[in-house]
């Protein structure tokens, strides 16, 4: 959980502290923002002085890191639940296109704060713009997975294709801080676009 320039815990007590400082930054980064993220404010949230802080992350940048990792590997259960949105017999496409995407949409929606500060972030630092395109590509691929399962049902002439390109849109409205209505609409489009109307 810990990246390679943070000073891993050796003590339960230490171990304790590092967590209160990563879960106090994922607070502030999704109340307040990049912009007004201080080491100070994670100090008096984590009840950790800022001098251990220092010492375990050597700087802001790192700590940073150290939280987008964390928040990351938090998300990787959600991803994985999108691949597993198909578990039933004999559901049909449409079902699971609308039960897929609404997961994706809701990932995102409910990670909205965070996930725009990280984009911020991305933008200056290539270690959260590496692991943020990662994650991205792998939540595409379990979507993608999920589709492809009822390629028989998907009308477009190269399914695979279609069902890679779909998930960049809905990421993409997800964040744009425009409201819920726009994934309901993707739900509705990603229909259209990968299943054959119904008899």
């Amino acid at each position: 959980m810990t990246d390679a320039t943070v000073r891993p815990p050796k003590q339960k007590r230490s171990q304790k502290s590092l967590e209160r400082v990563l879960d106090a930054s994922t607070r502030l980064l999704e109340e307040e923002g990049f912009d007004a993220f201080t080491i100070q404010d994670v100090s008096q949230r984590a009840d950790v002085s800022v001098g251990a802080i220092y010492a375990r992350f050597g700087n802001k940048e790192s700590l940073l890191r150290a939280v987008h990792r964390h928040v990351m590997e938090s998300l990787r259960p959600e991803h994985q639940a999108v691949a597993a949105v198909d578990g039933r017999p004999a559901t049909g496409a449409r079902e699971v296109i609308v039960s897929a995407v609404r997961m994706v949409a809701e990932i995102f929606r409910g990670n909205e704060k965070l996930l725009r500060a990280f984009m911020h972030l991305g933008a200056v630092d290539d270690e959260i713009s590496r692991r943020g395109s990662d994650m991205s590509t792998d939540l595409a691929r379990q979507f993608a997975a999920t589709v492809l399962a009822h390629r028989d049902e998907i009308s477009s002439r190269r399914p695979a294709d279609a069902a890679r390109r779909s998930s960049s849109p809905l990421r993409g409205r997800c964040l744009d801080g425009r409201g819920r209505a726009l994934y309901k609409v993707r739900i509705r489009t990603s229909i259209l676009t990968f299943a054959k109307a119904s008899s």
